[in-house]
């Protein structure tokens, strides 16, 4: 019954996991953040992020220099889940910037007026400005210009070139109760990943002969360190290289938040 032997390391795996209990985030007061700092850090996406309240509103605010995290986001999207019960249910969520695990092809090709390199301020430029607000079987859509109810959503960039994700949203939208009934919420940060093409051996073995001694673009590298990442056309349509693993896999943050009173 060896076969057996790899089903229950995954299933003791995957329990192990679900009974890893959330780390908690303080949140601080509104009245003393500061946008140009944020205390906590995902080292697997490069997020740095921040949350903070008043009275009525929660402030969730990420920074990211990485390019596959900023690709994912921009492109597949990303969502902010809620949870008023401490869990990772995803019942309750925004959905901003609402993204498509297909656009991998149209990333990759289509920098302004042909060129294989996009600056980041032309990438939000380009991000629809479409967002969502789910609360269980309700669904309602609204765009970042047009904000549904007191809920503030911004992409942006700063002075040091970091994508800048805010969103302001009143504890009513996450629970009727409001603020007294969050007294156990978690936050859940989920991007998209990307559909990456593949190519049978030969096909590949084409490309590398068409390509052999060009430069190649390709998506952001693996650990770059530039904010003005290459998007070039590169291998379009080849198997993805090492370099694309970040981009086939979600980036998760969830914690608990012990907000300030």
């Amino acid at each position: 019954m060896n076969w057996r032997l790899p089903q229950l390391a995954i299933f003791i795996s995957l329990l192990f996991t679900a009974c890893v209990p959330l780390v908690t985030i303080n949140s601080i007061s509104e009245k003393f953040i500061d946008t140009t700092t944020s205390k906590h850090y995902d080292s697997d996406s490069q997020i740095r992020y921040c949350v903070s309240n008043d009275d009525n509103n929660l402030h969730l605010n990420l920074k990211t220099n990485h390019p596959a995290t900023i690709a994912k986001i921009l492109r597949s999207g990303l969502k902010v889940y809620f949870d008023k019960n401490g869990k990772k249910k995803k019942s309750v969520y925004i959905n901003y910037p609402i993204g498509s695990s297909q656009d991998f092809q149209h990333f990759q090709t289509n920098g302004p007026g042909g060129s294989t390199s996009l600056d980041l301020k032309s990438l939000i430029h380009s991000t629809s400005i479409a967002a969502e607000f789910i609360h269980f079987e309700k669904k309602e859509s609204f765009t970042t210009l047009n904000p549904k109810s007191n809920i503030q959503l911004s992409i942006t960039t700063n002075e040091t070139k970091e994508l800048v994700y805010d969103l302001i949203i009143p504890f009513t939208e996450i629970s009727p109760n409001g603020r007294a009934d969050l007294f156990n919420l978690s936050i859940g940060i989920v991007t998209g990943s990307f559909d990456l093409p593949v190519q049978s051996p030969l096909e590949n073995e084409a490309v590398d002969r068409s390509n052999a001694g060009r430069p190649t673009g390709g998506m952001p590298q693996q650990g770059a360190s530039s904010n003005r990442a290459s998007y070039g056309s590169g291998r379009a349509g080849g198997a993805p290289h090492q370099g694309y693993t970040d981009l086939q896999e979600e980036s998760k943050i969830w914690f608990l938040v012990g907000l300030y009173h």
